[in-house]
């Protein structure tokens, strides 16, 4: 009887086991705070962790997420003492050491400016002369990073988006590269109205791209909960609780005039 009992144990042990590789499992995420898309205090921690959150919960995976300075999340997840991190475009260096989902949502990048200062660009070339804030750890594309190590464009990075927009109003610099929806919901957050009047941006897209979720390569695990993330985030989409996110969704974009 005995013998049975305990056969009876690890059948029922392994059939559990079996039924969801990646039950009762949490997968441990460093961001950074990047309103409206993640946030420690939004609900659900802001659009792009929801998102995250209910495609892991699909899969029967817990997300535990830690908020760091962006440039410790990257490293954080690239050493592998946190799993992964996100919302991060593709760049070919950072695929040398992470693994990248699927997209996630778009990204569109753009130039903020002071409205007192007559900024006109077309091309990487019309920016000589011209001096731009930047984010550790951000990319803003091959052309911006071309035209800063060219000399084209003098660069001051700093190490929060928050800090940028306020050396802008300084005047500290003359342009900013931000994501249409961050940049207008940084000055909405740490400005006054009066002050938060004097930003706008230039309509020319800078940067056109998809955000991913991403896992440090140091960890095998890692391949796991990329692949429960990637059906998760398929479920989602399939169940329709995907588009109700997106249409829940209201950033905040200034009712402003926008340089041509």
């Amino acid at each position: 009887m005995i013998k049975i009992k305990y056969l009876i144990s690890f059948a029922i042990l392994f059939i559990s086991l079996s039924s969801g590789s990646y039950a009762q499992q949490t997968v441990r995420l460093a961001v950074g705070e990047w309103e409206p898309y993640v946030s420690q205090n939004l609900p659900h921690n802001g659009l792009i962790a929801r998102i995250i959150t209910e495609a892991f919960a699909l899969e029967g995976v817990k997300v535990e997420l830690g908020f760091f300075p962006w440039a410790r999340a990257k490293a954080l997840a690239q050493q592998g003492e946190w799993d992964g991190t996100f919302p991060w475009v593709h760049s070919e260096k950072r695929a040398k050491r992470f693994l990248f989902s699927d997209a996630i949502i778009g990204n569109q990048g753009v130039f903020f400016h002071l409205k007192s200062f007559d900024f006109q660009w077309r091309e990487y070339a019309d920016l000589k002369g011209l001096s731009s804030g930047a984010t550790s750890g951000y990319n803003y594309g091959d052309g911006f990073n071309e035209a800063q190590q060219n000399g084209t464009l003098a660069v001051q990075t700093v190490p929060s988006d928050e800090l940028n927009f306020k050396k802008l109003l300084r005047k500290r610099f003359d342009i900013f590269p931000s994501n249409l929806h961050v940049g207008y919901q940084q000055i909405k957050n740490n400005f006054s109205p009066a002050d938060a009047e004097k930003f706008t941006h230039h309509k020319k897209v800078l940067t056109d791209n998809d955000l991913h979720l991403i896992f440090g390569k140091k960890s095998a695990a890692n391949q796991g909960f990329l692949k429960a993330f990637n059906e998760g985030l398929q479920k989602l989409k399939a169940s329709g609780k995907f588009d109700q996110y997106l249409a829940e969704f209201q950033p905040t974009v200034a009712n402003t005039q926008t340089s041509n």
